[in-house]
């Protein structure tokens, strides 16, 4: 668009926080991700994991002030996503937008820590409702572009992995695999999504080369 600069992004990708555990999976994750930025434009946006879901236990006994658990989690991303870049030998980390052309240069994988900007735009209401998943929409938005295959509709069931639905359609499970934020949103900037295992490696190195991969593909524009 006339006047915008382009961020030259191929693809934003919403990094499962569960994943650390067990952490081995960072660094299989890591090195494959890292390897795929020397020909393209990765974008590495990290969920809480594991830091949040000790924040959110310790606020079922110990109510937090919304101010509080808003900047707690947004920390935990950060923690995350430096703990994937221990693990890659051809990343580097960002804070401002500004790096990211820069790091593209270089052909390294950008991982994004998010707690500056989530702070700073004050664009997310202090809720539970909202986390990491719709967090990663909007700024896959901003920037031009869980730990399951995908949306089940009964997650005790292997063959009920729902392939593709629309963003209204997915309303109707609230916060389940994503949070009850990401559906209205993706509608409203008519965006597509994909939910992949990232525990299964050869699923991801599907999606990658377009081939069949097993993952729910969220229509945003329906």
């Amino acid at each position: 668009m006339r006047g915008f600069k382009e961020t030259k992004l191929d693809y934003f990708i919403k990094l499962g926080g569960s994943l650390m555990n067990p952490f081995k999976n960072f660094s299989v994750l890591a090195d494959y991700f890292g390897n795929l930025a020397k020909e393209n434009n990765y974008i590495i946006f990290p969920g809480g994991g594991v830091i949040d879901n000790y924040i959110e236990s310790i606020d079922k006994d110990y109510p937090l002030a919304p101010i509080v658990h808003h900047h707690l989690c947004a920390r935990a991303q950060d923690q995350t996503g430096l703990f994937f870049y221990s693990q890659c030998n051809n990343a580097e980390f960002f804070e401002d937008f500004i790096d990211i052309e820069n790091i593209f240069l270089k052909r390294k994988l950008a991982i994004m820590l998010p707690m500056k900007q989530i702070i700073n735009l004050n664009v997310f209401e202090m809720t539970w409702d909202i986390t990491s998943d719709t967090m990663s929409a909007y700024f896959a938005y901003l920037l031009g572009a869980k730990n399951v295959d995908g949306l089940y509709e009964d997650i005790s069931k292997p063959d009920t992995l729902i392939r593709e639905i629309s963003a209204t359609n997915l309303i109707k499970y609230g916060h389940s695999v994503v949070d009850a934020c990401l559906a209205p949103f993706l509608l409203n900037k008519g965006m597509d999504c994909v939910i992949l295992n990232g525990n299964n490696k050869d699923n991801i190195e599907n999606f990658f080369n377009n081939r069949q991969y097993n993952g729910t593909f969220i229509y945003g524009n329906q």
